[in-house]
């Protein structure tokens, strides 16, 4: 596959042309590509470009800051369409502006935000966070396709009419299922699933996939290697590890540890040197009111965090033309100085937070014996040549760790090749591919069972039901095991159980009642025997519809009451993709389509 910055797109002929659109939706910037293919494309035959022009930039970025603004002002006020986005937003670097609400997308992480926001961001309410995503997502999506249909040369009307547009979205992968299932839906609100469903895949993943598909020869890495991934971006740092289990004809990984992650972004870095700047100057009227600050971040941000590699003799300045020699405050000749050092401090919190997850990432690896040969940096922050040394030290010189191709964009570039390869079947799907994963709960289900004195705990609750008129309790059913290895062609089912009178069903136009179960999950590590909220949590509720099998294939049984009634066992097979789940009914070996998920 190529890769490049043309602002003129090539013109596929022949086969279902489609437009294929990845983006990267990161907590402080994002990213999008894209590529024309069709389905009768050779694979490497696609090119790649990334947008790199926004509006109120001169210059080319292969990011946009992930703000907004409404009103023109960065007040709190959400009607209607946002004023400002991206760099629109950087005019006034204290005017509040709307950051970071991606990560309200996980419950989890609500409690902890409040404290680590930054200084200009505005803290939405939970039921804004939806709005901002999805008008987030929507401004980023207009412009896209307005630099993509440019790209066209003004032909666009003509080779463009009828092309159906799909689109990928990343998500972080240890996000839990109910924020990958609202990322989707914000996705599909901003117009992103106009043709098809909008894709999801986890952001490591995506950089895994681009690294294999770039770097496997330059990093010598063969079956049986394994790799972590370290995405390093500006809020978080995500995790995961891989073992090549082929690569030819096609390389395919599987997950040799589960994901982890945390808030150690290099925006926290920014947060330092901020909270730093503003002590040393307290008091000092001109640093403030005549922008001084502003400069100093904008350097910082531009300049100095990028470029420190660790050396403490080497220092660094701010402009501060006007202001007068106060050598106690380090201004001299028009510039603050920035000891090598100082920047030192800065970093080292950060630093010791990401390397904790390093470890824990290879410690896991371990556990299910593998050994880890190479750690790829990914993301932004991830381009540090700090931040790579000291994780070298860290893992020693048995393990090789490399910044990866493409840094920055490696991860909206590794989507869009797994967003291609889902499209192309058979013997032309391209070069990489994800074939197992490992669940990070326990997966189960509440069930009703002939209760057992033997078994059971008498005090929990029963009830009198069913054809065969005796007492019930309520167990839970685990059918996904924490730590368990996964594939997409292999989904897991498990087992359920209904019954009905036939009378009751007469009395309903001959309509079966739509049987409605939760799926729970449980992240300890010994399994629950009943369901229990302090040691469950409910992820979603399943609603299948029986009225979907032939009557003709269920079973009939007189039951103790003398009445006939309707045994119906069937399955509900769960599928883990990337970032996603579904359901399906199955009775007797056959499939009856999707079962409805809403997310609790």
């Amino acid at each position: 596959m190529s890769s490049g910055s043309s602002r003129v797109a090539p013109r596929p002929t022949g086969g279902d042309r489609k437009i294929l659109v990845a983006v990267d939706f990161g907590t402080t910037y994002s990213a999008v590509a894209w590529m024309q293919t069709r389905t009768n494309a050779q694979p490497g035959s696609q090119r790649t470009t990334v947008v790199d022009e926004w509006p109120d930039k001169h210059d080319t970025q292969d990011k946009v800051p992930t703000t907004l603004q409404y009103n023109g002002k960065g007040g709190e006020a959400l009607e209607g369409s946002p004023s400002n986005w991206g760099f629109q937003t950087e005019e006034d670097y204290q005017e509040p502006k709307y950051q970071w609400f991606k990560l309200e997308l996980d419950p989890k992480l609500r409690n902890m935000l409040a404290e680590k926001y930054p200084k200009t961001a505005i803290h939405p309410k939970p039921e804004h966070v939806e709005k901002l995503v999805t008008d987030y997502l929507r401004v980023l999506r207009e412009h896209a396709e307005s630099k993509i249909k440019a790209s066209f040369a003004g032909l666009e009307d003509r080779l463009l009419r009828r092309v159906p547009w799909e689109y990928i979205i990343t998500v972080p992968a240890v996000w839990p299922e109910i924020a990958q299932n609202t990322t989707r839906r914000c996705a599909a609100n901003a117009g992103m699933a106009s043709s098809s469903p909008v894709q999801i895949i986890t952001e490591p993943e995506a950089a895994g996939i681009y690294a294999l598909n770039h770097m496997a020869q330059e990093i010598n890495l063969t079956v049986g290697d394994t790799f972590v991934i370290c995405d390093a971006g500006g809020g978080t740092v995500d995790l995961i590890s891989y073992t090549i289990t082929s690569l030819k004809p096609v390389t395919r990984l599987e997950e040799s540890a589960a994901g982890n992650g945390g808030l150690c972004g290099s925006t926290f870095l920014d947060r330092y040197f901020d909270d730093w700047l503003r002590r040393r100057f307290s008091g000092f009227f001109k640093w403030e009111e005549d922008g001084y600050h502003a400069d100093a971040l904008a350097r910082w941000e531009s300049e100095i965090k990028r470029s420190f590699n660790g050396d403490t003799s080497k220092r660094f300045f701010i402009p501060a033309r006007g202001l007068p020699d106060t050598p106690d405050l380090g201004i001299r000749g028009g510039k603050v100085e920035v000891p090598g050092k100082k920047v030192k401090e800065l970093f080292d919190p950060v630093i010791s937070d990401i390397l904790r997850l390093v470890n824990s990432q290879i410690d896991e690896t371990i556990k299910n014996e593998k050994t880890v040969k190479a750690v790829l940096l990914a993301g932004g922050f991830g381009r540090n040549e700090y931040l790579k040394r000291r994780i070298q030290e860290e893992v020693g010189e048995a393990v090789k760790v490399e910044k990866m191709k493409d840094c920055n964009t490696a991860i909206v570039r590794g989507a869009l090749i797994r967003g291609l390869a889902s499209k192309l079947a058979g013997p032309r799907r391209p070069t990489i591919w994800v074939e197992s994963r490992i669940t990070r709960k326990h997966y189960g289900t509440a069930v009703w069972t002939i209760y057992d004195p033997a078994k059971h705990d008498p005090t929990r609750p029963k009830i009198a039901a069913g054809v065969e008129g005796s007492e019930r309790i309520e167990i839970m059913q685990w059918f996904l095991k924490k730590g368990a290895k996964i594939k997409e062609s292999e989904p897991a089912s498990f087992k359920y159980y209904y019954d009905m009178s036939e009378r009751d069903a007469n009395q309903q136009d001959g309509k079966l009642d739509l049987v409605t179960l939760t799926v729970f999950t449980c992240d300890e590590e010994a399994q629950p025997k009943y369901p229990d909220t302090r040691k469950c949590s409910q992820l979603v509720k399943l609603t299948a519809d029986l009225n979907k099998i032939p009557r003709e294939a269920m079973r009939k049984e007189k039951g103790a009451d003398n009445q006939w009634y309707y045994k119906i066992p069937f399955q509900i097979e769960m599928t883990c993709h990337s970032a996603d789940i579904s359901f399906d009914l199955i009775h007797e070996g056959t499939k009856y389509g999707s079962v409805k998920a809403v997310y609790m």
